[in-house]
């Protein structure tokens, strides 16, 4: 078994130079990776949904509602209302709703969020008309029902297991001439890595890094190529 140490130097090789690309032993060191993880406790890995629940209820997560993360929302916003103005909007891993309120002065035609945090969801309810909808599930598995002109992964796809398979599978929902807004925290080597991937499989649009403090976050407008 791996020290500890060892593991952290291969987890940060593997997001450097190995992370969705093929290599001898990929399976292995994936599963090494994965499993100190979990046991870890990353902060930028997949988690259950009990480890979510209990984040949320703890209010661990009312820090994105504040002044300190208003930047990068207000690029995602930005880059939704210019290229598709009062479009259909889906948020995948839309926690608590930050970002439909940041949406909702700039209008839509109907906006989905989904996220796997049944304390999350249970908060909008109050939020919830006949253009708006929250949906508790897994969005590693969940798509919802319809077409959507923007599809939004704000600081979310890094916290699934296969994210390029997530966004293939809610590409299926992605309207014609649709845009996916995948927006990632800079301070996190899972998530840089997971946004390489991510533009080398897309037909990328635009981009924007947005830096607020010591902060930085990397937001891409996307498409599926050939779409």
């Amino acid at each position: 078994m791996l020290t500890d140490r060892l593991t952290r130097w291969l987890r940060a090789g593997y997001y450097i130079a190995g992370y969705g690309r093929k290599f001898p032993f990929r399976a292995r060191v994936e599963r090494i990776v994965r499993e100190w993880e979990s046991r870890a406790g990353q902060g930028d890995a997949p988690k259950a949904q009990a480890a979510w629940d209990g984040q949320y209820a703890r209010g661990e997560w009312d820090y994105l509602a504040g002044v300190a993360e208003i930047s990068h929302y207000a690029v995602i916003v930005g880059y939704g209302t210019y290229l598709k103005p009062g479009g259909s909007v889906l948020d995948v891993g839309c926690g608590e709703g930050v970002l439909q309120e940041r949406y909702l002065p700039h209008g839509y035609s109907n906006y989905v969020g989904v996220d796997i945090s049944a304390v999350a969801v249970e908060k909008l309810k109050d939020r919830e008309d006949e253009r708006t909808a929250f949906v508790q599930g897994d969005a590693e598995s969940t798509v919802p029902e319809g077409k959507f002109d923007v599809i939004v992964f704000n600081e979310s796809l890094y916290y699934f297991e296969d994210p390029l398979a997530v966004m293939t599978r809610y590409a299926e929902v992605l309207a014609p001439d649709g845009i996916f807004l995948v927006s990632m925290f800079q301070g996190s080597r899972r998530a840089r890595s997971v946004l390489e991937h991510v533009l080398r499989h897309h037909t990328v649009l635009d981009e924007t890094l947005t830096t607020q403090g010591t902060r930085s976050w990397r937001c891409a407008v996307v498409r599926p190529k050939g779409a």
